[in-house]
């Protein structure tokens, strides 16, 4: 039975206290994470999802993850759309490039982003929070 969830799998790339985002510059201008939706055999699977993990932040930001770990799994909802989101980590070197998509990557304060996200980076902004009580 289908429960109509979404799963995706999400790099968190930080690095001097920062967080890689990429605007996309579509028909509505949203924040995100390297990202990408997987089926959930997929995500039931940590190690094949942080193989994901890795492998979209290297597409979308040309940026090579030396190192992965695990987050969290957050349920996020908007409207009636529900999604899973399935955070790692990525420790990289370098400067990101725009790699064949349509988005711009920025790095940001974890305090200071944007409000328009997509639900991926509400789950990471949640988990945020909450590891930092609320602040």
């Amino acid at each position: 039975m289908k429960d109509g969830r979404i799963f995706f799998v999400a790099g968190v790339v930080k690095r001097d206290g920062k967080v890689l985002l990429g605007l996309n510059s579509g028909k509505r201008e949203v924040w995100t994470l390297p990202e990408r939706a997987v089926s959930r055999d997929y995500a039931q699977e940590f190690e094949r999802a942080g193989d994901i993990a890795r492998q979209v932040v290297l597409e979308e930001t040309g940026l090579m993850s030396s190192q992965l770990d695990f987050l969290d799994v957050r349920e996020v909802c908007y409207g009636n759309r529900r999604e899973v989101v399935l955070l790692y980590e990525c420790y990289v070197k370098g400067e990101p490039r725009a790699a064949g998509g349509d988005k711009t990557w920025v790095w940001f304060d974890p305090h200071k982003i944007p409000k328009n996200v997509s639900l991926s980076l509400r789950a990471y902004r949640s988990l945020e929070e909450g590891l930092n009580g609320g602040e």
